[in-house]
């Protein structure tokens, strides 16, 4: 049994050389037992010491970074730069062609249409416009706010465009307005296939009258 100076030296002994670990983790440590009793540690061999074995210094831990919360305020700007503001739709949007009640002569069918907006339009955003006639989709959704319908039947429409975001939500929305489509029908012009749109210009005759109106035929 050892006394109980000796278990206090011992336990002294044992804080030293923890304390002492990083210092001599490059080395070996040997303890030996003096005639007294007496416990001493030494990175010294000696006659009769004994080469302790001494754990491993761990490695540091592995340094984590915190993943940005959902809330996390956008990136700052650049120097000189103004932070993108967050886009909250369009205040005003209207379709300004065709206008309301407008009737538009189109033996083609296809019609015209300009949005106006504000703010104006950012083609960055990739906003892109949805169209709806008589009440259903029309054609695929256009990139611009100036496009062409096309193919649409003679007689009473409605129209209206909605604005869409990248994520697919309403940014804007024109209303309905109402339109007039003027255009020859198959009937008309089987009864009058002379007055068929699609029948090349009548040619000039060989002469013309001149400003004293006689008639004169132009050189060859």
């Amino acid at each position: 049994m050892l006394s109980t100076m000796t278990r206090s030296l011992l336990c002294i002994a044992l804080v030293l050389a923890s304390l002492a670990l990083p210092m001599l983790a490059q080395g070996a440590v040997y303890k030996w037992v003096g005639p007294d009793g007496k416990v001493t540690y030494s990175d010294r061999p000696q006659p009769g010491a004994q080469e302790m074995k001494l754990p491993k210094e761990p490695p540091p831990p592995p340094e984590v970074k915190a993943a940005p919360s959902a809330g996390a305020p956008a990136p700052e700007a650049k120097p000189g730069e103004k932070p993108a503001a967050e886009f909250k739709g369009y205040s005003k949007m209207a379709i300004v062609k065709p206008k309301n009640d407008e009737a538009v002569r189109s033996n083609n069918g296809n019609l015209d249409v300009e949005i106006s907006l504000e703010p104006v339009f950012d083609p960055k955003l990739g906003h892109t416009f949805v169209v709806s006639v008589d009440g259903m989709p029309f054609g695929a959704a256009q990139a611009q706010p100036a496009f062409v319908l096309s193919n649409i039947d003679r007689g009473t429409h409605s129209l209206r465009v909605e604005a869409k975001d990248a994520q697919g939500k309403t940014v804007g929305d024109t209303g309905s307005i109402v339109f007039y489509i003027l255009r020859v029908s198959a009937q008309f012009v089987k009864e009058n296939p002379l007055m068929s749109p699609s029948l090349p210009p009548a040619p000039k005759t060989p002469w013309h009258n001149n400003s004293a109106g006689f008639p004169y035929f132009p050189a060859p």
